[in-house]
């Protein structure tokens, strides 16, 4: 595939769903962009408020708009719906509250053309809302999505950034920091997972693991609102355990199947594990009682899962899983013991 496939520079997809507070701004930024050689492409995810009508607005003021409607059935059906009728040459999934920077697309295309990138990586700054930044976690932070190392100016295998971003605790699954070439896409068949949230944890992983030429740019393109009812302000429910227990059970579906070195995967390993880990410590324990005891057989599956693959080379969560009755009912009572206090 070359750019006389190619339709467009950039296929920029953007699903949305009941934002009609930042939707506009988001449109905007798209209209500012110093670089034009782009088509938009507008998933409604089942909106119930006005947010349809800014996006019709939109495309009757702006060329090359595609607006697709859907039942509510989730960002990763929405997004895979605007990449099966993407024409760029690159891919861009842009979230519905978030704005690019006046030149984010020029700098994205020049970078990724200049190093005949498959991906483009680049950095975020984080807007709050004011009634949100008292209900966040500690770690978000407006510097979240900036790197603190240095990374030279090269090309990457996908695998080994993915390495060493993670040791470096500065790898972001994030959709909207990463500009992708649509043929590494199609070629590998890769897609967001549906029916789930962290559907972009999956996709990245994928997308670092079968692309071969990666750039790390040290600059800022997209500021990334946080407010409340996002799915990264809100508390972790059933949802978020669905989530990472499909991610890490799809990290270990392709492990069965890829071809790299002993260390690489023994650190694919260690990715399904911290998924293992986040899932039963994160997500599972802080769940209320009542809750943990709903999805109770599907927890044990799960450390069953983790069992059967030694706890994914960790020590820990094997003898966990090992001993996983008698640890959860001693998590479970301490639990109890610190909602009495």
């Amino acid at each position: 595939m070359n750019m006389k496939d190619n339709e467009f520079a950039i296929s920029v997809i953007i699903p949305f769903y009941n934002v009609k507070k930042y939707f506009q701004e988001c449109l905007n930024s798209l209209s500012r962009q110093t670089f034009q050689n782009f088509e938009v492409i507008l998933i409604d995810d089942g909106s119930t408020d006005t947010s349809i009508e800014i996006a019709e607005n939109f495309s009757f003021t702006h060329k090359n708009v595609t607006i697709i409607k859907q039942d509510n059935q989730g960002q990763g059906k929405a997004r895979n719906q605007g990449l099966k009728i993407a024409k760029g040459k690159y891919v861009y999934f842009l979230d519905s509250d978030d704005y690019l920077l006046d030149h984010a697309l020029e700098k994205m295309w020049q970078t990724a053309e200049e190093y005949h990138s498959d991906l483009v990586l680049f950095e975020g700054e984080t807007k709050f809302d004011l009634v949100s930044r008292g209900n966040i976690t500690a770690k978000e932070s407006e510097n979240e999505f900036k790197r603190k190392k240095e990374y030279p100016q090269k090309l990457y295998h996908g695998i080994d950034i993915f390495h060493e971003l993670r040791q470096n605790k500065e790898y972001s699954c994030s959709v909207w920091l990463q500009l992708i070439t649509r043929e590494v896409l199609i070629e590998n068949d890769i897609w967001f997972p549906e029916g789930i949230i962290h559907e972009d944890e999956q996709y990245s992983f994928l997308v670092f693991m079968n692309c071969q030429k990666v750039h790390v740019l040290p600059e800022v393109l997209c500021c990334h609102r946080c407010r409340l009812g996002s799915t990264m302000t809100s508390t972790r429910g059933r949802k978020n355990f669905w989530g990472y227990q499909k991610t890490c059970q799809g990290i270990v579906e392709w492990s069965k199947t890829c071809h790299v070195s002993k260390e690489h995967k023994k650190m694919i390993q260690k990715c399904a594990g911290d998924f293992f880990r986040d899932t039963i410590y994160g997500i599972y324990f802080r769940l209320p009682l009542e809750e943990q005891y709903a999805i109770k057989e599907e927890a044990n599956a799960f450390v069953r899962f983790a069992k059967r693959r030694k706890g994914f080379g960790d020590w820990e969560l094997y003898l966990i899983s090992i001993f996983w009755k008698p640890y959860c009912w001693w998590r479970q009572r301490e639990g109890q013991q610190k909602r009495k206090k």
